[in-house]
């Protein structure tokens, strides 16, 4: 849980780090992030999934965050997903954004088996803007999903999304 206050900016960027051990077959990790930010609030927070070693077993890293972000309040969010060769990564981000409100958000997913990444952005209030870019490899039979809904619920919202990739076999 991270919460910043009211016209309060976070001074470093918040990292959070995720390694699946996969140690023993068909291994599974859930983490689960909420990030609030209060009005006029800023902050750059990065999330970095991968294997935590331990061997070459089948793994799951099942990730959920949700981001709530008060009027006029502006973060930056970075995820970047290299899980190992046999691991599968499923993943789900929320955001909810109050009025004047600004969302950044970079999605590198880099290794895997399975990738998926389930993006939903709720413009809320009025003047609300996001803009998520992505960029994914993918090698061999792996499988990268990107899936991005983004609800302009409000009036005079923006976002903009943009997403690369390289792909290599089949």
């Amino acid at each position: 849980f991270v919460h910043v206050a009211e016209e309060r900016a976070a001074e470093q960027p918040l990292h959070f780090v995720f390694l699946s051990a996969p140690g023993a077959p068909r291994a599974a990790s859930y983490s689960r992030n909420l990030v609030v930010l209060e009005r006029a609030a800023e902050a750059c927070v990065i999330e970095t999934y991968g294997p935590g070693g331990g061997g070459d077993a089948d793994y799951l890293a099942n990730a959920a965050t949700e981001i709530v972000l008060g009027e006029g309040a502006q973060l930056n969010h970075y995820r970047d997903v290299r899980e190992g060769a046999s691991g599968n990564h499923l993943a789900s981000l929320r955001v909810h954004q109050e009025a004047e409100s600004a969302y950044a958000g970079f999605l590198f997913s880099l290794a895997g088996s399975i990738v998926r990444n389930e993006l939903g952005v709720c413009l809320a209030g009025p003047g609300a803007e996001c803009d998520i870019h992505g960029l994914y490899v993918g090698a061999g039979t792996q499988l990268v999903d990107n899936a991005l809904f983004i609800d302009h619920a409000a009036p005079q919202c923006r976002s903009r999304i943009g997403f690369k990739g390289v792909l290599d076999d089949g």
